[in-house]
């Protein structure tokens, strides 16, 4: 194990927020809440529907829409979600990051501070960023392309030591 600490600055832009927001909501198992009101939507529709009507072909018709509806309503909710996001002070600011096997230091113009790993749930990547998401739902967003590929290799290998089975990087999907 390394003894120094990865420093890296970055610095993030709306398309950085939104990418971690979607991938966030796709870790975070938000989508799961689309598929159970589908399936509930076609319980209640097979449940109501009449004798001579098909009630498969009403359970999803119900639940496409059910889940079509939910889709564009998260959609939204995550693009107002990263405009506020990106209204916050220090947003449009760099940031530095300082990954040790003891912890993680961020500091910026609007504070600083060290948290230890056990306080971080999950990290997981896009082909846009690394996300680095704290047990109360935090994240810390690291675009990529601020990144060299050894700073990106060196935060992966970190943080499957310290998170241990809780990173989903993208090589390790093919």
């Amino acid at each position: 194990m390394s003894a120094e600490s990865i420093q890296v600055e970055v610095t993030r832009d709306a398309r950085d927020y939104r990418s971690a927001i979607w991938l966030n909501y796709w870790h975070g198992g938000g989508w799961l809440w689309m598929v159970a009101m589908g399936l509930i939507g076609a319980v209640v529709s097979c449940l109501l529907a009449e004798p001579w009507e098909s009630p498969v072909v009403e359970a999803a018709i119900t639940a496409g829409l059910v889940l079509g509806a939910m889709f564009i309503a998260h959609a939204i909710t995550i693009l107002l979600t990263a405009a506020g996001a990106m209204k916050l002070p220090g947003a449009r600011e760099p940031v530095r990051y300082a990954f040790s096997e003891e912890s993680l230091g961020v500091s910026s113009n609007v504070g600083h501070g060290t948290t230890n790993w056990v306080n971080w749930r999950k990290a997981f990547e896009n082909r846009r960023v690394i996300v680095v998401r704290h047990r109360v739902n935090l994240m810390h967003i690291l675009p990529k392309r601020q990144l060299s590929a050894k700073q990106q290799e060196q935060i992966r290998a970190l943080l499957r030591r310290v998170l241990a089975g809780r990173v989903a990087f993208m090589e390790q999907r093919t």
